[in-house]
């Protein structure tokens, strides 16, 4: 991945455990990223949550080699660092009496981010069970671990002994891997699964997918596209609520609080698109018209390796054209669910979407 260098003018903001000494400073970055825009927005934050207000920036963020810090001994150790970590921050200040002086120190956040209190209301939604399917209401009994990819059809056919491996993300694995995901195995009656439906409703809808192989039929295709789609509109009221209640309880520092809160107007932004696509694949489903489903699929012969599903909302296609921008908050995004299905002869890599979508 690249690195850039960029600079800040700052000044320490009073909760700075250096405000009484330093005037002000220079924020030099080395920031591991894909583009300028990015790296500024990601430097902006680690800087503000070290208690420095930006001032100044001193022009765009520009890429950098290790050449460029050749016989600049500093500038190429915080280089390496930054390859290493992802980033890093010097800073070199002026005394508010121009005369004391002091060595290398580091620099700490006035914040200590309840982490283990955020993962405990974390376990505690998704141990909340409701049924999303187009019917369920307060009296469906018996909510279960439904899977979002099926595990007789999908997950069976790639496990070893019963365990697959799926990604990690327990807090102490990115702490070691320094925020990189990895693998861990898992038994296939664990992974994938949400309590999102009861257990009538989840046999009943989904019994033309779990019974049978990809054929595809439309209905096959909508119920396919569904199933994704409710599994991912379940995690995003959960992160919702998450987000909702850390803000409840008061946030002290300024650029976590303005965290969360553009986290909780992107997270409504996107749930409330899931909310809409859900209504049109309800009345689809509810009315047995299964024709609206469009889709494309790969077909491979192959023995398969993987297995996914899921939604997104596309901003490109596969030729670079913008289909949408996922940054414009006045109108409704288009929504592509995607899924590995097993079919009579190998496996299938479907995309779906409603033929109400302009990306139709």
């Amino acid at each position: 991945m690249k690195i850039f260098f960029l600079k800040f003018k700052v000044t320490p903001t009073k909760a700075n455990e250096h405000f009484s000494l330093v005037e002000s400073a220079e924020a030099s970055c080395w920031i591991q990223g894909t583009d300028s825009q990015s790296v500024c927005v990601k430097a902006n934050f680690y800087v503000s949550m070290s208690d420095w207000k930006i001032e100044k920036i001193d022009g765009l963020p520009v890429e950098v080699t290790e050449e460029n810090f050749i016989e600049r001994d500093l500038g190429l150790e915080q280089y390496r660092n930054a390859q290493k970590e992802g980033m890093a921050i010097v800073y070199v200040a002026l005394s508010r009496d121009g005369k004391t002086t002091a060595g290398p120190i580091p620099i700490k956040s006035s914040y200590n981010f309840p982490l283990q209190s955020l993962l405990n209301k974390q376990k505690q939604l998704a141990k909340k069970g409701r049924c999303l399917h187009y019917d369920g209401d307060h009296r469906c009994e018996k909510i279960i671990k439904a899977h979002s990819i099926q595990k007789s059809g999908a997950l069976s056919v790639i496990a070893d002994k019963g365990h697959v491996y799926t990604h990690s993300a327990n807090v102490s694995s990115l702490k070691k891997n320094k925020g990189h995901l990895n693998f861990k195995k898992c038994g296939i009656n664990k992974v994938s699964t949400f309590l999102g439906f009861c257990e009538n409703h989840d046999n009943e809808l989904f019994e033309p997918i779990d019974n049978y192989s990809l054929i595809p039929k439309d209905q096959q295709v909508l119920l396919y596209a569904y199933r994704s789609l409710c599994r991912e509109l379940f995690v995003k009221e959960n992160v919702l609520a998450l987000i909702e209640s850390q803000l409840q309880t008061g946030i002290s520092q300024d650029a976590i609080n303005e965290l969360f809160l553009s986290l909780k107007q992107g997270t409504t932004f996107g749930l409330n698109n899931l909310k809409n696509h859900k209504k049109i694949y309800d009345n689809s489903l509810r009315d047995k018209n299964f024709c609206g489903m469009k889709y494309v699929l790969f077909v491979s012969k192959q023995k398969p390796s993987i297995a996914f599903s899921g939604v997104f909302f596309p901003d490109f296609d596969f030729i670079g054209r913008q289909l949408q921008d996922l940054g414009d908050h006045n109108g409704n995004l288009e929504l592509i669910s995607i899924c590995s299905a097993p079919m009579d002869c190998g496996w299938g890599f479907l995309f779906a979407w409603h033929d109400t979508s302009v990306l139709s």
